[in-house]
């Protein structure tokens, strides 16, 4: 909504004497009124900064996935194509300053992040070489690496942190040992003494995208596709067994859907996910209302659907925050659902902007998003602030 007063055609110029005052009492009164009405939000802009700029001649910001820990610093994982490299960037809450380091080299291409109670990252990635499914973890001091499945694994991957900071991955295993396509979503979590690994779903193409969440219980729930079918299938561990179902399908929604997904569950253990629509070139968003799932459109992008993905978080309200890049307008976007639907804000404009955008929301569930400037080939950080106005009005 936008709101100005170049909408009003009136002249106050030729509003003059005792009989006009009031009219523009009434007129001023109803700005006022409208004005404290308008949706907080809406009331805000964003802040963006260049984190790593890649000297002006790398390709950098690749596969970004970000963090914030409980002081509110900020990490981003990230792949430095140019170097070939898996790399790593920290900055602290309220300064301008980024550090930067290389992880792990010809690793990266497909990444995930998450930051344990101590403020240390830990990431989840692969290797074009297709030698395993890698992990690496900052313990204060340095990093550690190890290889989870030695499996020739590839694409998609996410990892998430259990209440003992304990890691659980959802992955892909794209081809088997001879080179032959196997195609199917697996999973892998760390119980304190060792690693333990498990085939999802074996139906053949399952998972190339992937995300994972997980509850309050520490049971995973996993949004994946089906290559070729075009549904948005899910996965929940229910503590006992693995029960799957269709999110969102083809077959109702008329659509291609499924793919770039991302996951994320509320307080009541009710998932929400979040996909493109390939056919109708939208975004989709599907929930669970504790009885059944329910799919809708988001937004309608412009020209084309990138492959890329939507990267999705839901607030204490339980509120779902999308982040997604719109490829034919080259833009970065933002939306969130409230009770009157969905409100849509453009992020990032300058130029051609927003590719692998990874959302997080901090404490006060303020909204973050690392992505990559395509044109400047860098990566960049937007985070929602309050305008003055808006200030004026919340207090």
């Amino acid at each position: 909504m936008k709101f100005g007063l170049t909408k009003f055609t009136i002249s106050l110029d030729r509003l003059t004497g005792a009989c006009a005052r009031p009219l523009l009492a009434a007129m001023f009164a109803s700005w006022f009124m409208l004005a404290l009405t308008l949706p907080a939000w809406s009331q805000t802009t964003w802040q963006t900064e260049v984190v790593d700029d890649g000297g002006g001649t790398q390709d950098v910001g690749r596969s970004a996935s970000l963090g914030l820990d409980r002081n509110g610093n900020v990490h981003i994982a990230y792949y430095n194509m140019s170097r070939d490299a898996l790399w790593y960037a920290f900055r602290q809450k309220n300064s301008s300053r980024w550090s930067k380091m290389p992880v792990e080299g010809h690793t990266g291409s497909y990444l995930s992040l998450a930051v344990d109670s101590l403020g240390h990252p830990h990431i989840s990635c692969v290797d074009k070489w297709e030698d395993g499914l890698h992990y690496d973890y900052w313990d204060g001091k340095t990093w550690h690496g190890q290889i989870i499945d030695p499996s020739r694994v590839d694409y998609y991957n996410s990892i998430q942190l259990d209440a003992n900071d304990h890691p659980r991955i959802s992955y892909y295993l794209y081809h088997n040992q001879e080179g032959h396509y196997v195609l199917r979503l697996k999973y892998a979590f760390f119980d304190g003494q060792k690693w333990f690994i498990q085939t999802v779903d074996r139906h053949q193409g399952t998972g190339k995208w992937n995300s994972l969440a997980l509850d309050r219980a520490g049971n995973p729930h996993i949004a994946y596709s089906q290559v070729g079918l075009g549904d948005l299938l899910y996965a929940h561990w229910n503590g006992s067994e693995w029960q799957y179902g269709d999110a969102d399908s083809r077959r109702l929604s008329g659509s291609y859907v499924g793919e770039g997904n991302s996951i994320d569950v509320d307080q009541a253990g009710n998932p929400h996910i979040a996909s493109f629509d390939l056919t109708k070139k939208a975004v989709r968003y599907a929930y669970r209302d504790g009885k059944q799932w329910k799919a809708e459109t988001v937004d309608q992008l412009s020209d084309k659907a990138e492959l890329d993905h939507v990267s999705l978080k839901v607030d204490a309200q339980g509120h779902p925050h999308l982040a997604y890049y719109d490829a034919g307008a080259g833009v970065l976007k933002y939306a969130v659902r409230g009770a009157d639907g969905w409100q849509i804000q453009i992020v990032d404009r300058s130029e051609n902007v927003g590719l692998n955008p990874s959302l997080f929301l901090d404490a006060q569930g303020t909204p973050y998003i690392a992505y990559v400037d395509v044109t400047k080939h860098s990566l960049k950080l937007a985070h929602m602030i309050s305008s003055p106005e808006s200030a004026k009005i919340k207090k």
